[in-house]
C-alpha cells in the first residue's frame, strides 16, 4: 500500500530503515506516549517491519516519508479495536516534529480508514497528549472529551482522551464508550504513565 499526500508518502518500512525505526522507537519520549511504554529493542522492529511489509487493509502500518527527505519521519497506522472499528495512530522521530508531516499523514490515513466504510473511526491517547490531540482537530474529528478507556485504561488510570468521526446512521460514540465500559474489568497497573514534555502528568489538564 503506497498513498500520496501533498508533502508526503506514505508507503511500507523497508528492512534497510530497521535502524531508523529502531531509533525512533528506543526512546521513552517517543514510546511514553505509545500504548506500551517499554522502548523496542532492535529484534522487535525488524519483527514489525517484516510483519507490516505486505500490508494491504486493516490492521497498517505505513512510514512517513517527506518529500526529498533521506529516512522517513515517523510511522502512521490504522488497526482494530477489540469491538472492529479502526483506531488512527502516529509516531514521529523527535527530530521530524513540528513540520505538520504528522497531522498530514493521519489526514490521509483518515480517509483511507472511513473509504473502508467503517462506521466509526477513532484516536486514543493520553488526557495530557496535547500535540496529539492538537492533530486529531486539525484533522476534522470529533473531541470526546477524557473518558473511561474500555481498551486501554487500568483501575489506577482509566482515563483516555478520544476522538471520532462516524457515520450518520452509526451508533454514536459515546454510547459505545458506555456500552464498553459496563461490559469491562479494568486490570491494575504497577506503571506510571509518561509525563508530557511541559511537566504535566496523567490525567493532566483538560
Amino acid at each position: 500500500m503506497v498513498i500520496t499526500t501533498r508533502r508526503t508518502v506514505l508507503r511500507p518500512w523497508q528492512p534497510a530503515e530497521a535502524d531508523r525505526l529502531h531509533d525512533i522507537l528506543r526512546r521513552p519520549e517517543v514510546t511514553g506516549w505509545l500504548g506500551d511504554a517499554r522502548p523496542a529493542t532492535r529484534e522487535q522492529v525488524e519483527d514489525m517491519i517484516a510483519r507490516h511489509l505486505e500490508d494491504d487493509g486493516i490492521p497498517v502500518c505505513l512510514a512517513i516519508v517527506p518529500t526529498g527527505a533521506p529516512a522517513p519521519a515517523g510511522s502512521v497506522m490504522v488497526d482494530r479495536l477489540s469491538h472492529g472499528d479502526p483506531q488512527l495512530g502516529w509516531y514521529l522521530h523527535p527530530d521530524a516534529q513540528g513540520n505538520g508531516w504528522a497531522t498530514e499523514a493521519a489526514a490521509a490515513m483518515l480517509d483511507y480508514a472511513v473509504g473502508t466504510g467503517a462506521p466509526r473511526v477513532w484516536a486514543g491517547m493520553w488526557p495530557h497528549n496535547r500535540g496529539s490531540a492538537a492533530i486529531c482537530r486539525r484533522i476534522g474529528m470529533v473531541d470526546l472529551g477524557r473518558r473511561e478507556d474500555p481498551w486501554y485504561g487500568t483501575v489506577e488510570y482509566p482515563l483516555a482522551r478520544h476522538f471520532c468521526v462516524w457515520q450518520p446512521d452509526a451508533e454514536h460514540p459515546l454510547d459505545v464508550l458506555d456500552r464498553l465500559n459496563a461490559e469491562a474489568t479494568l486490570p491494575h497497573t504497577t506503571e506510571e504513565p509518561p509525563v508530557g514534555p511541559d511537566g504535566w502528568t496523567y490525567p493532566g489538564p483538560p
